[in-house]
């Protein structure tokens, strides 16, 4: 690998982490709580983002492949600023709404950015075959975010009181910012063809995903799945709450998780080596899905804390996976439009399920962990992933 490519990767691993400082994670369903919104309004949150998403995944992808990644990259971190400083004075449904808004906005801005970026520099070194490998790294970011903040976090917020809500917000508010200035210093690799890319239009991307059965296939079980575990990421903390799991030991599971998941995004090539695609992938989502389904059963400290660490830890292996096996399938000069039409896809998804597994969730909560095991189920009956040979 180039010591360019190599320093590119390792400029996008910091960036993710700092933007992935989110300091309020270990106790995000208890500050909704607090503000006095229910689990409906909760998970609704989550598909007001999506409708975002939605609304500006195209023109974010336009932006990314016209006038480069890195542009992408530094608006997005812009819209995770303004979200939460948002957070310092929401305190009712509508605005926390207008948050949700700005971080589908930043999402988009930054959903397959970073992605093609890595991609296209393989690519030109003629090292795509490595791409799960740069994917775990990168992503492994993410996890290792979760395991610096939470422990911290939920000591300061193990009150759940106003005051120590806002220490954390005013963290995030410095972790993105970071973020974005580490971003100002990433270069970008010009992509032949580029000046030709707006002739790209909204159908035949859509068309090329329709086409191809196998990223068809890959899209819609990525999406399902997606939104029942997202949707799981905001029930598991009143979960372990009525297993009488003490408040300030939420941020050691988080962390506990988080190096889980960091541990096999960096040896994602080895696990992958041992289990292969197809069996690495099917066990990522039958296991998670088994374990939510069968978590409210055993209604205890111990026992709710290991079934939290199977759901996250064996649900993560997929990313790094699903990862190459798309980007196996997309031509670079759209890469970035490809990847954010089909995290819109994603979206959609997230808007029709996650409302409906809240409001099943406030009327019964054992109900709606249920039903999120189940659509896990379903995303691979339905739509089955094999790796070509």
């Amino acid at each position: 690998m180039s010591q360019k490519h190599s320093s590119l990767v390792t400029k996008l691993f910091w960036i993710n982490l700092f933007n992935n400082l989110f300091w309020l994670s270990s106790v995000i369903t208890f500050f909704y709580l607090n503000k006095g919104l229910n689990y409906t309004q909760i998970l609704s949150l989550g598909a007001i983002t999506s409708i975002a998403i939605i609304l500006t995944e195209v023109p974010t992808g336009r932006i990314a492949d016209k006038f480069g990644r890195r542009t992408s990259l530094l608006l997005s971190s812009l819209c995770f600023i303004i979200m939460i400083f948002i957070y310092l004075f929401a305190n009712n449904f509508l605005i926390f709404a207008l948050a949700s808004i700005f971080a589908g906005i930043g999402i988009s801005f930054t959903s397959g950015a970073a992605e093609a970026l890595i991609y296209d520099n393989l690519l030109d070194n003629n090292e795509e075959h490595k791409m799960h490998k740069q994917m775990g790294f990168f992503m492994s970011a993410e996890v290792l975010a979760g395991v610096i903040s939470p422990p911290i976090a939920s000591i300061i917020a193990k009150g759940l009181l106003p005051w120590q809500f806002n220490i954390l917000i005013y963290l995030t508010l410095i972790s993105y910012f970071i973020a974005f200035v580490l971003t100002l210093t990433v270069s970008e690799k010009k992509i032949n063809g580029r000046e030709h890319e707006t002739k790209h239009n909204f159908i035949s991307e859509l068309k090329s995903i329709s086409s191809n059965k196998s990223l068809l296939r890959i899209t819609f079980n990525k999406a399902i799945f997606g939104a029942a575990i997202a949707s799981y990421l905001y029930l598991w903390q009143p979960q372990l709450q009525r297993a009488n799991f003490p408040i300030e030991f939420f941020g050691i599971a988080l962390a506990i998780g988080s190096f889980g998941i960091f541990l096999v995004n960096i040896n994602i090539e080895r696990i992958n080596h041992i289990f292969r695609t197809n069996n690495l992938i099917l066990l990522s989502t039958i296991l998670p899905a088994v374990a939510i389904m069968i978590s409210y059963i055993f209604l205890t400290p111990v026992l709710g804390f290991l079934f939290y660490l199977i759901i996250r830890i064996s649900s993560s292996a997929r990313n790094p996976i699903l990862s190459k096996l798309i980007n196996n399938e997309i031509l670079s000069k759209n890469r970035a439009s490809i990847l954010s039409l089909i995290s819109m896809v994603t979206a959609i998804f997230s808007i029709l399920l996650q409302p409906l597994i809240g409001f099943i969730s406030d009327i019964n909560f054992n109900v709606g962990l249920i039903l999120i095991g189940a659509l896990c189920f379903v995303s691979f009956a339905l739509f089955p992933i094999k790796e070509r040979t």
